[in-house]
């Protein structure tokens, strides 16, 4: 049935008149027949005879006019007005505007997590079709009901009604029979059956009426169309003024803290801070509004530190110590059964994510893997639980931060905390012996990968035992401390390490021994010599009592290594035979294997060139019968920095391509870095120092966040050389200086074999310079741990980052991550994407 606007229209067109024309003889105004047709005014009687008489309408068309003038048809529109401007989710509205313009989709559900904005997103956009939808748009929030009985007078009321003329809801649906209606309901899960059979009548009794819904679950409903508001994208961690404000988390947290003061500003300092805050709050909006409130009495740094350790800031003592989210939160935990809550409690004490196996051996709840399966799902559809997926397609789960948060309160409330984190500490302690064998094998890709995705789990249960079991602690440490030294975890090993250690005075002499020994390695990585010397010591001390010659080697293995960081070659080469000796007596291939490629650095080192090929290539061949790629990675750098001291620049090009690709492969950070320390001075030999320069800052980003800073400083002697042979003596004595401040920091001096290198390039610098060349140096020593730009002004003093010659993600991918429990490794990982 049309209505009277369309009708109108229909009529005007079917005998030929315009609208200025029919206005002209009905003494209307064209803008009155206008409005009249676009359902914008009501027609009164008058205005329907004066209408029906200037078109000489025959008495069926008078009729059907008069007809069409008793239905309504003012578009009514009673949609809440938003009080202030909607942040950040511009394309969310926008796309749901897009699926409300398909007359057939006539149940569109809106869900998301509390918090993520559900109810602003659907009126933003049903706002934008008030113009559109015939019979108007009418507004049914539930969310405060309490009654089920309340259901029809709320019906009723949200589409002009009178209740008292019907009396039920079905009598009410009646009433939209012929209407072209889209009804807004808002909330209502709590009403359970009674707002789904509510929907569904008025979808199977009517034909015009549409229904956008928001919700934390679906209906599942026939022809029911899903569509989840995400959280906000987040900006990078240490993001510019243009990132962070480009990224919506950023943009509504600088819109809302601007919005409670005025005077809000912020310093480049702030950036880094406000990108923490975000990220600490998954990009949820309303926690991102809560917190931006806080500005007015604390600074960002402030405010990143507080919700670095608890969600309270977030609370109101106005509110009794509760905040808004806490109020959303606990509606929804209220509407959980019991298996449910207690399992979203338990779910709190995993860290970024879980698996449904992982779910079922730490949680009490749902018993075997099918029933977890079960729970799970339900917690999925109620928005309380996320699904995502790992890098190989698999499926996890994980949590807000917030809701982790409060379900973590619920736990402890429980009495049952302890018990679950125990639980969660001894599953993830049993993964971490089951992948360490496999680590140095073939297949170590799949268990690094697989480590690498439970980072966040392995470190809550690493500090779990540490505070409860000591010995079980430095029992995974020590399984995972080959996990850590590929990944260049070297800072978090370490700390794990160390606190252990501290706590598990009274641990198994052979668990402490391998402790200190994997502790002082990563010292050494970092160039802590004074550290890693005494616990490798130690460790040694352990092992010689203990009559372990498996773990006695290893110690004078890295013993070796502090010796050849400091230039004692001939210390270090005896330290590494003896080890060697030790593994071929215990029949230990790729303990020997490891050794031979040590025995080859050192003598490269040196400048003995045919020994170091000679070992190189026995190590390599054994590293590829073992499968292990870090070990085969060595081998290859070794013969390569071998071939290009040789002159032979094809062959070490292509030896330390491979290199590189097998460290990408693993992603081996140091290994990374060494490949492309190499690959810049094969670039320099050829006579490209622009593109060698460029690789050589790509490899000291590297080292420097790994901490590497014996290796650092001679990646800063080849910046000085690439510099030097292009005529810029500034800057090549101020990267000269730079090496020279690190290595004094460290008490390490030049490589043998490096020292030509260092020689000439200083000569030549000076003689470009003359009396200021010690000016520039000094300039450069000032700031050993920064490095200086290319094409900054010469004369300037300040140094530069090279951070920003990153050109691959880091260890994990922060943005949807829990950032408290997020990779530390962070810094650059370099592709031959990005060379090229």
């Amino acid at each position: 049935m049309a209505y009277f606007g369309d009708e109108l229209r229909r009529l005007r067109k079917h005998f030929g008149l315009s609208q200025e024309a029919l206005a002209h003889r009905a003494g209307l105004t064209p803008e009155a027949v206008s409005l009249l047709e676009r359902g914008r005014r009501e027609p009164r009687m008058s205005t329907l005879q004066l209408l029906a008489q200037a078109m000489r309408l025959p008495d069926a068309d008078a009729q059907a006019l008069f007809a069409s003038a008793s239905r309504r048809s003012a578009r009514s529109n009673d949609l809440p007005i938003l009080t202030d401007v909607l942040v950040g989710a511009d394309q969310s509205v926008a796309d749901l505007v897009r699926l409300l313009e398909n007359p057939q989709q006539r149940l569109i559900t809106v869900t998301g997590p509390p918090g993520v904005g559900k109810t602003r997103v659907a009126i933003s956009a049903a706002h934008q079709l008030a113009d559109r939808v015939l019979d108007g748009i009418h507004w049914l929030p539930l969310s405060s009901m309490t009654d089920p009985d309340a259901l029809a007078p709320a019906l009723a009321a949200s589409l002009g009604l009178r209740q008292s003329q019907h009396r039920s809801i079905s009598a009410i649906i009646d009433q939209l029979a012929d209407r072209h209606t889209l009804l807004v309901v808002d909330g209502g899960q709590h009403l359970g059956h009674f707002r789904t059979e509510l929907c569904a009548a008025v979808l199977e009794r009517t034909h015009g009426v549409r229904i956008l819904l928001t919700s934390r679950e679906l209906l599942h409903l026939p022809g029911e169309v899903v569509f989840p508001v995400r959280t906000l994208p987040l900006p990078p961690r240490r993001p510019t003024r243009q990132q962070l404000n480009d990224a919506a988390a950023g943009r509504l947290f600088l819109t809302r803290a601007q919005a409670h003061d005025s005077d809000f500003a912020v310093s480049e300092a702030d950036l880094t801070s406000i990108a923490e805050i975000c990220r600490r709050l998954d990009g949820l909006p309303l926690a991102i509004e809560l917190a931006a409130a806080r500005t007015s009495v604390l600074t960002v740094e402030q405010l990143a530190q507080a919700l670095g350790d608890t969600l309270d800031i977030l609370r109101s003592p106005a509110d009794g110590g509760q905040s808004r989210l806490d109020a959303t939160l606990e509606w929804s935990y209220q509407l959980l059964d019991a298996d449910e809550r207690r399992l979203l409690e338990d779910l709190s004490v995993f860290g970024r994510s879980f698996t449904v196996e992982a779910a079922a051996q730490v949680s009490a709840c749902g018993g075997p893997t099918v029933g977890m399966v079960n729970l799970i799902s339900s917690l999925v559809a109620k928005s309380l639980v996320l699904r995502m997926e790992d890098a190989a397609g698999a499926a996890q789960f994980t949590l807000l931060q917030l809701v982790r948060h409060y379900a973590g309160e619920r736990l402890v409330q429980s009495g049952r905390a302890n018990a679950v984190r125990r639980r969660h500490a001894e599953y993830f302690a049993a993964l971490a012996r089951q992948a360490e064998p496999h680590l140095t094998t073939g297949d170590q890709h799949h268990w690094l990968a697989l480590l690498d995705s439970e980072f966040s789990n392995l470190r809550r249960a690493v500090q779990w035992l540490t505070a409860h079991q000591p010995a079980g602690a430095l029992t995974m440490i020590n399984l995972l401390w080959r996990w850590c030294y590929v990944r260049g975890l070297y800072t978090e090993g370490r700390a794990w390490a160390d606190a252990a250690l501290s706590a598990g005075r009274d641990a198994p002499a052979a668990v402490r021994a391998t402790a200190l020994a994997g502790a002082g390695m990563l010292a050494f990585l970092q160039c802590d010599y004074e550290t890693a010397e005494k616990q490798t010591r130690s460790a040694l001390e352990l092992y010689t009592a203990l009559e372990d010659e498996v773990g006695i080697a290893r110690t004078l293995s890295r013993l070796g290594a502090l010796a050849r960081e400091q230039a004692d070659y001939v210390g270090a080469e005896k330290l590494h035979n003896r080890a060697l000796e030790l593994a071929i007596a215990h029949h230990d291939r790729h303990g020997a294997a490891t050794q031979l490629n040590y025995l080859s650095f050192v003598a490269w080192l040196r400048g003995d060139l045919d020994r170091a090929h000679d070992l190189s290539s026995k190590a390599l061949t054994t590293m590829t019968r073992l499968g292990d790629r870090e070990g085969i990675a060595w081998a290859l750098i070794n013969s390569g920095v071998v071939a290009h001291h040789r002159g032979d620049l094809v062959g070490a090009d292509l030896l330390l391509e491979q290199s590189l690709e097998v460290c990408e492969e693993i992603r081996f950070r140091e290994g990374v870095a060494w490949s492309l320390n190499q690959l810049g001075v094969v670039a320099r030999l050829r006579g490209d120092p622009a593109h060698a320069a460029d690789i050589q800052r790509a490899s000291l980003a590297e080292h420097r966040d790994l901490g590497d800073r014996w290796r650092a400083a001679s990646v800063m002697e080849e910046l000085a050389a690439n510099a030097a042979a292009t005529g810029d003596a500034i800057h090549a004595a101020r990267w000269l200086g730079a090496a020279e401040g690190l290595r004094e920091l460290i008490g390490t001096p030049v490589p043998a074999i490096e020292r030509p290198v260092v020689d000439e390039t200083t000569a030549r610098a000076r003689t470009l310079l003359g009396p200021t060349f010690d000016a520039a140096r000094i300039a450069g020593m000032s700031q050993p741990l920064s490095f200086p730009e290319p094409d900054a002004d010469p004369a300037a003093p300040d140094l530069f980052d090279v951070a920003a010659t990153s050109a691959h993600p880091s260890l994990t991918d922060p943005a949807g991550a829990d950032p408290t429990d997020s990779d530390p490794a962070g810094g650059t990982f370099w592709t031959k994407a990005g060379r090229r």
